[in-house]
């Protein structure tokens, strides 16, 4: 196996083992996650206070993996590059194929824009009010096609990704900061003050929000909420598995973007 294909495969791994960690408290205030769990050092199943009422298994994955392998799936089916209709094709099949899981695989903007597809509404239009972290958690594998010197090709793939269910500025700005780290990790980036400075640039961007968007109210979407998923970890500069019990919420999806991207 050549370096940059062990490199791909520890993104993608990374995607699934940060994924599985998060499972368990997905969804869990901090108070929470601490008297269920405290912290969480190693595969846990889904428990009764499981917000979804799921009951995955230790070591599961959840929606966020799935639809990184789906990206995966349609950028080798372009041939090295990607196709939104392939892409949303991909996804439809698997939910059809997945009936039992996916109720509990999908997320709100994802879950609306599918309706509005079905409903007629085009492409083009489906996305525009997905501003969850559902374009964040699938973008790392845009970095094996993407360059993070070239960030306007970058955030143009991403703005293809984002089409279908997130196409608004503050989840293709989230988003593009995914792929941006994972393009730098996969050319054997590992240094913390770049990957910092690679995560501002993208913010302040031009391309990565509409232009009649307030660059403010990007900034501080960004700092609450994408953004931060991977910042926090620059931060910690800890165990990027580990769940902090002071760190709640998508919990899946943080240690998803941290696990897959730095």
């Amino acid at each position: 196996m050549q370096e940059r294909e062990k490199r791909i495969f520890g993104m993608l791994a990374g995607c699934a083992l940060g994924d599985a960690m998060g499972m368990p408290s997905e969804g869990m205030d901090a108070k929470t996650i601490r008297t269920t769990f405290g912290t969480i050092r190693r595969f846990l199943p889904s428990c009764e206070k499981d917000v979804l009422g799921r009951s995955f298994k230790a070591g599961q994955v959840t929606d966020d993996t799935i639809n990184t392998l789906l990206v995966c799936d349609a950028v080798i089916a372009g041939q090295g590059s990607f196709d939104p209709f392939v892409y949303l094709s991909l996804l439809q099949t698997w939910i059809c194929e997945n009936r039992g899981q996916s109720q509990y695989m999908i997320g709100p903007s994802t879950k609306q824009a599918l309706q509005a597809i079905a409903d007629g509404i085009p492409l083009e239009e489906a996305g525009r009010n997905g501003t969850t972290n559902g374009a964040a958690m699938k973008a790392a594998p845009l970095g094996i096609i993407s360059d993070y010197k070239r960030l306007d090709q970058l955030i143009d793939h991403v703005s293809l990704l984002c089409l279908p269910t997130h196409h608004t500025p503050v989840a293709i700005a989230g988003a593009s900061i995914v792929a941006t780290l994972s393009s730098y990790a996969l050319q054997g980036g590992c240094d913390m003050e770049d990957m910092w400075e690679l995560a501002e640039r993208v913010c302040s961007h031009r391309r990565a929000y509409d232009l009649a968007a307030e660059l403010d109210d990007i900034r501080e979407y960004m700092i609450r909420h994408e953004k931060a998923e991977i910042l926090r970890y620059l931060e910690k500069k800890g165990n990027r598995h580990r769940n902090d019990p002071d760190d709640p919420g998508r919990t899946d999806t943080s240690r998803t973007v941290r696990s897959g991207s730095v």
